[in-house]
C-alpha cells in the first residue's frame, strides 16, 4: 500500500496490483495489458463509503498525480485498448471523473492551480476550481460489508 502526502503529488506503479491511499480515500489499481512501448495499464477501483466503484477507463501507471483535497490525474485509454491516449481528472470523494481533451503532461501546482502542458507541444491548460468540466460517474460495482 502507498500512502500519498497530504500535500499530494507525482506517484507511479509497476506492480500486478497496488492500492494507494490519499486524503482518506482508498483506490486500487490491477494490472490489465502492457502496451508495445512497455508501461502498465491499469483498471482503478474506489472504495468509497460501503461501495466499490469501477472507473470504465484503463489508467497508466506512470504519472498519478494526487492535488487538492481528493484529486487524481491521471494518463487514461478507454478500457480494452491501447490508444487516443487523454488526461483524466478523477474525484477520489465523489466517484466521478472528468475526460479531458488531450493527453497532458508536466503537472505543476502553481497559486492560481494545476498547469499541465500540452504534449507535442500542444496548448496549456490551466485547472481552477472554476474549469468547467463534464463530469461522469464511476460503474458501481456494488456495496461491500
Amino acid at each position: 500500500m502507498i500512502t500519498v502526502p497530504d500535500p499530494g503529488g507525482l506517484c507511479s506503479t509497476w506492480t500486478d496490483r497496488e492500492q494507494f491511499t490519499y486524503q482518506g480515500h482508498s483506490l486500487e489499481l490491477r494490472y490489465q495489458t502492457e502496451p508495445p512501448h512497455g508501461d502498465f495499464l491499469y483498471s482503478l477501483t474506489l472504495s468509497l463509503n460501503v461501495a466499490k466503484y469501477r472507473l470504465p477507463l484503463w489508467v497508466y501507471g506512470r504519472s498519478l498525480f494526487f492535488f487538492g483535497p481528493s484529486l487524481l490525474l491521471a494518463e487514461s485509454v478507454p478500457a480494452r485498448s491501447i490508444s487516443n491516449l487523454k488526461s483524466v481528472v478523477i474525484d477520489l470523494s465523489s466517484a466521478r471523473y472528468a475526460l479531458l481533451d488531450s493527453w497532458y503532461h508536466q503537472p505543476q501546482l502553481t497559486e492560481q492551480g494545476l498547469l499541465l502542458t500540452g504534449f507535442h507541444g500542444g496548448a496549456s491548460l490551466l485547472l481552477t476550481p472554476s474549469t468547467p468540466l463534464i463530469w461522469q460517474k464511476f460503474y458501481c460495482e456494488g456495496v461491500h460489508p
